[in-house]
């Protein structure tokens, strides 16, 4: 079954550019963020180490631009998106964690469908670690009910 299994369908560096640049309203500098459009069979140790290097890409990216972002106007788009880009570290760390949760279980594969989301990730590129998120959430609920 690990044969067919993709170690991830995206990079979590694309993931935290594509992240910031709609925060911001910015183009993204990486291109689009692409997806498969359907199920595929992800590693979830693999799934966690994306979302922890995406993590910690927007931690970096908050870091570099405090200065700039406590001098920010209160409804200043990089006041806003530096809001939105914090609550995605937290997103990102929650469905790494749920990952990291069926890892540590020994789950080796979860199958994820993309297909909902696949359209819509370009204007909200959170939605990928909240799709993650409930699929492990709901596989966990799944394999301990059974």
């Amino acid at each position: 079954m690990m044969s067919d299994c993709v170690t991830t369908p995206f990079s979590g560096q694309e993931l935290a550019s594509a992240i910031i640049a709609a925060a911001l309203s910015l183009p993204s500098a990486n291109g689009r963020l692409h997806l498969p459009n359907g199920a595929v069979l992800c590693d979830p140790a693999a799934l966690e180490r994306e979302f922890a290097l995406a993590a910690q890409g927007l931690s970096h990216w908050l870091a570099q631009n405090e200065p700039r972002i406590a001098e920010a106007a209160r409804a200043s788009r990089l006041k806003i998106g530096a809001g939105v880009i914090r609550a995605a570290v937290a997103t990102l760390e929650h469905a790494g964690r749920r990952c990291g949760a069926l890892s540590d279980r020994g789950e080796r594969a979860l199958s994820i469908d993309f297909s909902a989301v696949c359209d819509r990730v370009q204007e909200r590129p959170g939605l990928l670690a909240q799709t993650v998120a409930a699929v492990a959430a709901g596989h966990t609920i799944h394999a301990v009910a059974a």
